[in-house]
């Protein structure tokens, strides 16, 4: 089936083609597609018809169905960079954004001097989370054409990301002034003015916004609210004004909490975790037996979220002899298996040791697959996640070594209020102070029963030890997996290149040690007394002074 650029000879599909245009011309999008799929129906091949029901297909979200017309049209029209252009803008929004570079790159190679082209090539690095090319791209865009909007905003939401106001407002405004509408330059003005300080959280334009549906979670508007509410939160903070950073905090939070509440409260981590401690109680493990490893060491880094794993990650990737992989889950097989069932543990103590052994080879196949050698090296295995499956790691790796990382709870609580997360089943805990406290305290009663009942070699890291005394706490750390202190482990930076970039970790990693994340809570302390009771137990298991 190919296009042409003639509606035939027939005044019938002369017509047609001609009520396409026409509804199109008055707005009328959904009628011009209804046309336009009557007369492709009919046999009628003509580029306004494509064209305007691959339009109607964007507009309702069917991109798959866009881009399929798309592709029809540039079999007729291969040089048409206006269609390459759809087709490129099409491809970032089903999520392909190495398809949609080589689409914008052959867009430059044409025509060097395609502003838009180069914007949008920006657009797509900040896709892949490629922050320094993204700025290049978007400056070259602002060469071509001082006042191409989208660049502008594009420009302005990268100086607002890095917390830099004044030229981002300044971006933001000439965007602004060329396309008064521009979803993007006006969320970044709202994420200046609410870091700024114009519009706080006690300010009635603010409230005005909050409950304008336009900036409801889940739409374009509503992600950059979020975004400017988290920046505002942050900024508030390094001000030291504490209590106009929690309220924005709270406001955040309860957005998001308000909006997947239906999704996620039905069944709540909270409530699994306190269902496998029951299932745990019972729990007899069979005698371990040992499992040959096919690297010279094996190691879990363990924890809750926001307290160290990655800090402690990225130091002992530095080393020559360790190699590490971000978070990646590595057991879901397993876990389908044994943790999730309610009778998964009483299957995994029953299981006969050569029925595991497919799991632990989907495993190491796994970790080669991801591109990790882990031939002569310890390969160090970090997810917070599974921490509510050593259960399962044991049985499976019984020599394995567990790291498990402390911080002082009510910090580690704070830290993941205050930090917004991709919400899911677990970081939707996050959202309420109870909710978390609960959570943490739930998921170290799970770690410490797997303890008691479960043989395995364990040691506990503590952040506030490591930044008081790097050293004396490494040593500790290369002693227990086996590797030396080397003084590489100091210059830790070189291996941030192991940390997922898109991580709420990963900007503080890049910064080195710094003691002023200890005691964070103290500066929000009243604010805090929900959590103290639920934790209390845990600060004092863990060796902090008592609130």
């Amino acid at each position: 089936m190919s296009a042409t650029g003639s509606p035939g000879t027939s005044p019938e599909n002369a017509a047609m083609v001609q009520g396409v245009i026409d509804a199109a011309r008055s707005g009328d999008f959904a009628r011009a597609s209804e046309l336009a799929n009557a007369a492709i129906q009919k046999g009628v091949r003509h580029p306004v018809l494509f064209n305007a029901r691959s339009t109607w297909f964007g507009m309702q979200g069917r991109h798959e169905e866009a881009l399929a017309d798309l592709q029809v049209l540039r079999s007729a029209f291969p040089d048409d960079v206006t269609l390459l252009l759809k087709i490129g803008v099409c491809q970032m929004r089903l999520r392909r954004p190495k398809r949609a570079l080589q689409t914008f790159d052959e867009i430059v190679a044409r025509d060097p001097g395609n502003a838009q082209a180069h914007y949008q090539r920006g657009a797509v690095f900040g896709m892949l989370g490629e922050t320094g090319a993204m700025k290049e791209a978007f400056d070259a865009a602002l060469a071509r054409d001082p006042e191409n909007v989208d660049a502008l905003a594009g420009m302005a939401l990268y100086h607002a990301r890095s917390s830099e106001y004044e030229p981002a407002g300044r971006l933001s405004a000439r965007a602004l002034a060329h396309a008064p509408g521009h979803m993007v330059a006006q969320n970044v003005a709202l994420l200046v003015a609410i870091a700024e300080g114009t519009i706080g959280a006690s300010d009635g334009r603010l409230h005005h916004i909050l409950e304008n549906p336009l900036f409801a979670v889940g739409t374009p508007f509503g992600h950059g609210l979020n975004l400017a509410l988290e920046e505002a939160g942050s900024s508030g903070d390094r001000a030291g004004r504490t209590e106009e950073a929690f309220a924005i905090w709270e406001i955040l939070n309860r957005r998001r909490y308000d909006a997947f509440l239906p999704q996620l409260g039905p069944e709540r981590s909270v409530a699994q975790v306190r269902r496998r401690i029951l299932e745990l109680k019972p729990y007899e493990p069979p005698p371990s037996s040992r499992v040959a490893c096919p690297a010279a060491g094996h190691a879990f880094l363990l924890g809750f979220m926001r307290s160290g794993t990655t800090l402690l990650e990225t130091v002992l990737a530095a080393s020559e002899h360790v190699v590490a992989l971000d978070e990646f889950d590595f057991l879901s097989e397993g876990v389908r298996e044994y943790i999730v069932p309610r009778d998964g543990l009483e299957k995994l103590a029953r299981a006969p040791d050569e029925a595991l052994q497919p799991l632990r080879d989907s495993y190491w196949r796994s970790v080669r697959e991801a591109g990790i050698s882990y031939e002569g090296k310890v390969y160090l295995d970090k997810l917070p996640l599974n921490s509510l499956r050593l259960p399962l790691i044991a049985r499976l790796f019984p020599e394995a070594k567990i790291l498990l990382a402390i911080r002082d709870p009510r910090d580690v609580v704070f830290s993941c209020f205050r930090h917004s997360f991709e919400v899911g089943l677990q970081t939707f805990e996050y959202l309420r102070l109870d909710d978390c406290a609960n959570y943490y305290a739930a998921t170290m009663e799970f770690v410490e029963l797997c303890r008691d009942r479960i043989p395995m070699s364990v040691h506990e890291h503590h952040y506030e030890k490591m930044v008081a005394d790097f050293e004396t706490s490494v040593r500790s750390v290369c002693d227990f997996i086996g590797i030396a202190w080397d003084e590489s482990l100091r210059n830790f930076g070189k291996a941030s290149g192991v940390v997922n970039e898109r991580s709420v970790s990963a900007s503080q990693v890049s910064k080195g040690l710094y003691a002023g994340a200890s005691g964070q809570w103290r500066r929000y302390q009243e604010r805090l007394g929900v959590i103290y009771p639920i934790l209390e137990p845990w600060v004092a298991r863990f060796g902090y002074a008592p609130t």
